[in-house]
């Protein structure tokens, strides 16, 4: 049964949760701080691996009902770009949503979340 609007804030916040994981490796960079690396560091700036920022990159949102909405304005005030696909798109006019292709998405997208 589809429930519209359940989970629907939890689900967003999810895409960013593992997005940040894999573009800042908190779950690692926490482990090693707490393992006492960075007091050993020879400089202030620690990191293991080079620090992807969000902002300027383009996410690409598959299906883009209640949970690609609201994952597309977590990416806005990341400062990302956002373009969209989905199969009908009257419910996107006024939305300040790019709508394209679905070559589109996979062509000029960093990031990709599909929603059914």
């Amino acid at each position: 049964m589809n429930v519209p609007v359940y989970g629907t804030k939890s689900v967003a916040q999810m895409v960013f949760a593992l997005l940040l994981e894999l573009t800042q490796h908190v779950g690692h960079h926490n482990e090693t701080v707490h393992e006492g690396r960075w007091e050993k560091c020879d400089n202030f700036c620690y990191w293991d691996y080079p620090l992807v920022e969000l902002a300027n990159l383009t996410m690409g949102i598959i299906g883009c009902g209640q949970i690609g909405m609201a994952t597309a304005n977590i990416a806005k005030a990341f400062g990302m770009k956002v373009i969209v696909y989905d199969v009908y798109t009257d419910h996107l006019a006024g939305k300040n949503l790019e709508v394209v292709d679905i070559d589109t998405i996979f062509t000029q997208s960093d990031v990709i979340q599909a929603v059914r």
